[in-house]
């Protein structure tokens, strides 16, 4: 009898252990897309894109707001967002689209791996926004 409570209670602790280190890792996950998201408010300019990108055109400026709103000089605007890394826009009167992988992002430069192997878009960023929006 004594030997089955052991095996209970070793059992018990490695489930705790499993469900304990799942759930801190999402956690994690969902810490880095906030951090990440922060960091992309503000206005960014395309540095470079490749011909095949649609909607991103070099020299085209984006402004990410702390609203998860969007909005381009090419005439664009909608909701953004970030999970898992993966960004996605959702255009104003459209359905939600995954726009690609959000590669690298500094305090002023930024890149996103677009989906479909079209690539990989470059932004600086040129200016922020207020916050208190």
């Amino acid at each position: 009898m004594k030997k089955l409570s052991l095996w209970i209670l070793a059992a018990v602790l490695l489930c705790g252990t499993s469900l304990l280190t799942t759930s801190c890792e999402t956690m994690m996950k969902i810490g880095v897309d906030v951090v990440d998201g922060v960091k992309m408010q503000g206005i960014w300019q395309v540095t470079e894109a490749p011909a095949n990108s649609v909607g991103f055109r070099t020299g085209a400026e984006w402004t990410f707001d702390n609203n998860l709103l969007y909005s381009a000089t090419t005439g664009e605007k909608g909701k953004w967002g970030i999970a898992d890394s993966m960004v996605s826009f959702t255009p104003n009167g459209k359905s939600e689209f995954e726009v690609g992988k959000l590669v690298t992002i500094e305090k002023n430069h930024m890149e996103i791996s677009l989906s479909g192997s079209n690539g990989v878009v470059k932004f600086k960023k040129i200016g922020k926004i207020d916050l208190n929006n």
